[in-house]
């Protein structure tokens, strides 16, 4: 049995538009997920290193912060930030700056105790750095080529793709930053930062095509509902006059 071409159109066109729809939404630039700042001012950070010098401990428990930007509604938002990174290799000074790699994890949540809305959540590795005898220290880690993780109540985190980033900047560090042993040395600071990822946005092109494409299905079906009409109407006729 010969198949009518026109009939082919429809089920190509209806790949062609579902392609349409999954190309029309697209990854772009990373953008601010959040951003916050103490919002009561003191050393409320602290880092220890262990007995031997070799390791160090980075902790917050409790600090209160404002997230002054937010991809969720409600910024300003005053919220609790739980925090804890630990080194994970011996530190390294090169031209008078310091780098240790650490990982961790972080939480900002409605209530102290790391309750309430958990507004935004990770776990992530990469490296602390900064100048030797300096009062300023950061947390970098991004993904690629780190890992960072998002978890929260009010954002779609498993949408939020890579690149993934987060920045936690350490001031008024005291003593000043340097190496003990192997490893960071101790410290109390404030601490604010910024986190980043993309977000899919719809491509106002993909959205087109996908118009354009439903509009061109709607058109085979209509002209395949009047070809089925006449045809039906002439068997009906045979078969009265028969």
């Amino acid at each position: 049995m010969r198949v009518k071409k026109s009939r082919l159109w429809i089920p190509l066109l209806s790949a062609g538009v579902v392609a349409c729809g999954l190309g029309a939404s697209s990854t772009a630039n990373a953008t601010v997920i959040l951003s916050f700042g103490q919002s009561v001012d003191g050393p409320i950070v602290t880092a220890t290193e262990n007995a031997l010098d070799t390791k160090t401990s980075i902790v917050g428990i409790d600090v209160p912060v404002v997230i002054t930007q937010y991809a969720g509604p409600g910024a300003p938002i005053s919220a609790f930030l739980d925090f804890t990174l630990n080194s994970t290799a011996p530190a390294a000074l090169t031209l008078g700056q310091i780098l240790e790699p650490f990982g961790g994890s972080f939480s900002f949540t409605s209530l102290s105790g790391d309750l309430g809305i958990n507004y935004l959540s990770s776990v992530f590795t990469d490296f602390v750095f900064g100048t030797n005898g300096g009062s300023s220290l950061t947390v970098n880690s991004s993904q690629p080529p780190g890992s960072v993780v998002f978890t929260s109540d009010i954002l779609d985190a498993a949408s939020l793709e890579v690149p993934r980033a987060l920045s936690l900047a350490f001031a008024d560090v005291t003593p000043v930053g340097t190496i003990v042993g192997t490893s960071l040395q101790g410290f109390t600071s404030s601490v604010s930062g910024t986190v980043s990822a993309v977000i899919p946005v719809p491509e106002p092109a993909g959205l087109a095509l996908f118009g354009v494409g439903l509009a061109a299905l709607g058109v085979m079906q209509y002209r395949r509902a009047t070809k089925i009409q006449p045809a039906v109407g002439r068997a009906s006729g045979q078969d009265l006059n028969a």
